[in-house]
């Protein structure tokens, strides 16, 4: 008698604690929504806000593209474009060249919440060379389902 008690209590915690898993939720899942792609140029000397992740949204960044250094014929550098996340700027050095030539910067992926800002800043560092700058970004939006 006392084990088929035992093997009772046994089977009844197990159901408790698998009806205790299945309602309990830790987070909200993803769900895949779009792939969004930004193009542009940066306009000689400013800064851009290009978009903000809209509430209930989650984004992976999957690649950036841009000019990020430009070089005149004397080989001075003359302008600089800086990808930017809430007005920090995020460079990836490693990546970095002194010619005008497109590059895509290798990172981890980047994970933006609710919120959060992307954009671009263009400096000039001296010299005639107030030039619209190209970029790319690729963006995979995720909706939150709580």
């Amino acid at each position: 008698m006392d084990f088929n008690l035992f093997i009772m209590k046994k089977a009844i915690l197990f159901s408790l604690f698998t009806l205790l898993m299945l309602f309990t939720k830790a987070q909200g899942n993803l769900q895949f929504n779009r792939v969004k792609t930004l193009t542009g140029y940066v306009p000689g000397a400013t800064s851009i806000s290009l978009d903000t992740v809209p509430a209930g949204k989650v984004w992976k960044i999957e690649s950036l593209g841009m000019s990020p250094l430009v070089v005149i014929n004397s080989g001075a550098a003359c302008t600089e474009t800086f990808f930017t996340i809430n007005g920090v700027e995020y460079v990836n050095h490693a990546q970095r060249v002194n010619s005008s030539n497109f590059v895509v910067l290798g990172h981890e992926n980047i994970w933006l919440k609710t919120g959060d800002r992307i954009g671009y800043v263009y400096r000039s560092l001296g010299g005639n060379c107030n030039t619209n700058q190209p970029y790319v970004i690729s963006i995979i939006e995720y909706n939150i389902i709580p």
